[in-house]
């Protein structure tokens, strides 16, 4: 007769259930003592992905900023941008007066030399009708300095007709420019 024996199978799944248990009490303990701490640290601290430094800038900041600037007008142009005359007095032109439609704003571009600040007079004038009068300041365009741009919107005008337009440029109530002049036909 043989004698059976019996294979210890219900003692080794117990022994592999208890390790197992064993091996994801520890992996829990682990996740919720160590990882979980640091994840709720990183999602409660804001993250330092756009930050802005909002001083004026230093002046190396500005030196840095000008000489980019420089050698941008220069890739894009070929020419460096406007220097500042020596000599005080100007010349201004108007480069373009007029409306694109009828009853639409009178523009008006100009083009300044020798000259790189201080406030443009701009008159429009009719006889016997009032003057309308805009100062803007000179400012720096990309290689020539210019007036600011004027748009005149048609109503501000009293009546349609041939209007003598006049720009001169002024600095402390000083005139230092020559008075271009022309005329726009202003349709209303």
């Amino acid at each position: 007769m043989k004698i059976q024996r019996k294979k210890p199978r219900k003692k080794i799944l117990f022994i592999v259930l208890v390790a197992a248990l064993i091996l994801a009490v520890l992996a829990a303990t682990y996740y919720f003592l160590v990882l979980s701490p640091n994840q709720k640290k990183s999602a409660n601290t804001p993250s330092k992905v756009n930050t802005v430094n909002y001083n004026p800038p230093t002046d190396a900041q500005k030196q840095e900023g000008n000489r980019i600037k420089e050698e941008g007008l220069k890739n894009q142009t070929g020419q460096t941008a406007p220097t500042p005359p020596t000599n005080p007095h100007g010349t201004v032109t108007i480069s373009r007066v007029g409306q694109s439609t009828q009853g639409g704003a009178v523009s008006l571009r100009t083009q300044v030399d020798g000259i790189t600040s201080g406030q443009c007079e701009i008159i429009f004038s009719l006889s016997g009708q009032p003057s309308i009068i805009k100062n803007v300041n000179v400012i720096s365009g990309p290689t020539y300095y210019t007036c600011e741009n004027v748009d005149i919107s048609s109503s501000e005008f009293a009546v349609s007709g041939n209007w003598q337009v006049s720009v001169v440029i002024k600095q402390t109530n000083s005139v230092i420019s020559n008075n271009a002049t022309t005329t726009v036909e202003v349709k209303k």
